[in-house]
């Protein structure tokens, strides 16, 4: 029976010994793309449990380039973007500087270049967006697991899927997303909403930090790997629901908070929040599509500009 028979026979079965359970995930360490990408189209829950187990390390690679589908890469048209010009290519410059502050195997001069070609190749595959600052983090966290090329056409499909796919413009994107946040949040901690609009907390002071770099500057990069294992399974609501079980989490601390100090906290970062117990509590909450897509049109949420 080969690897994918083999997952898929067993995971139909409601009873799953311990055994069983190494089993599998010792299985998996001899697997290629094809095998992840036949599981993902196949077997989509086994998946999404081994992503929230934590992949093995040295396997992650392949694994994200299987659940991105960017397997099938055009080299040469990556090629092509990188002799075209970028108005943005001052400002990435600097920010490149900055992002590999943070990140030592980035600080070669292979390491810049890289992180360069691919933030100016985007800026001109996806001219409305353009670049941002938040690009910078996610295309290091890429490049620091694949190649240059990879890295690419990873971010492209990630960015599809979970950033800028509300609007043609970022700033409109940007705004309904902090509106779809904003009503969900008041639906599941109406009581910190409450709060937090009584000491009139803008949602910029959490907003970029959290969602704008796809929570890369919140946690330890383990961490990060490990969120993100889960998180390119979900879809965009699984982004909100990270948001709204931290949140969940910091509750009894914030609400004995008053505005400076607020803004104090959520700056901190982790806030030593164990990561099994924020996916766990992040599961709990269950945003739906169809909820996510309502909650754009909800006036029931607000969110301030100050």
């Amino acid at each position: 029976m080969n690897p994918y028979s083999y997952a898929k026979h067993h995971v139909i079965s409601r009873k799953r010994s311990v055994s069983y359970e190494a089993n599998i995930k010792e299985l998996t360490k001899t697997w290629k793309i094809e095998d992840w990408i036949k599981l993902k189209a196949n077997n989509l829950p086994l998946l999404k449990k081994l992503a929230r187990e934590g992949f093995f390390a040295s396997h992650r690679p392949i694994i994200w380039i299987a659940i991105c589908e960017s397997k099938e890469l055009s080299v040469e048209r990556y090629k092509f973007l990188l002799s075209e010009s970028s108005p943005y290519e001052e400002k990435i410059e600097l920010d490149v500087g900055r992002t590999i502050q943070d990140q030592p195997r980035l600080q070669t001069k292979e390491g810049q270049k890289a992180l360069f070609n691919i933030l100016k190749a985007y800026s001109i595959f996806n001219p409305t967006v353009g670049y941002t600052q938040g690009l910078s983090f996610i295309a290091s966290l890429l490049l620091l697991l694949v190649d240059e090329v990879h890295s690419f056409w990873m971010m492209v499909s990630i960015l599809k899927k979970y950033w800028f796919h509300l609007s043609t413009s970022l700033y409109i994107a940007s705004t309904e997303s902090m509106h779809q946040f904003s009503v969900l949040f008041k639906k599941y901690l109406p009581q910190l909403f409450e709060h937090f609009d009584y000491h009139q907390i803008n949602i910029l002071h959490y907003w970029w930090p959290w969602f704008s770099t796809l929570f890369i500057k919140q946690f330890e990069l383990p961490d990060v790997y490990r969120i993100w294992d889960v998180l390119l399974l979900e879809g965009p609501q699984y982004l909100f629901q990270l948001g709204l079980a931290k949140l969940k989490l910091m509750q009894e601390d914030l609400l004995a908070l008053d505005f400076e100090d607020i803004i104090l906290y959520l700056q901190k970062g982790s806030h030593d929040i164990k990561l099994q117990e924020l996916i766990v509590v992040a599961d709990t909450i269950e945003i739906t599509p169809n909820e996510l897509r309502k909650s754009m049109h909800n006036e029931g949420g607000s969110f301030r500009f100050r």
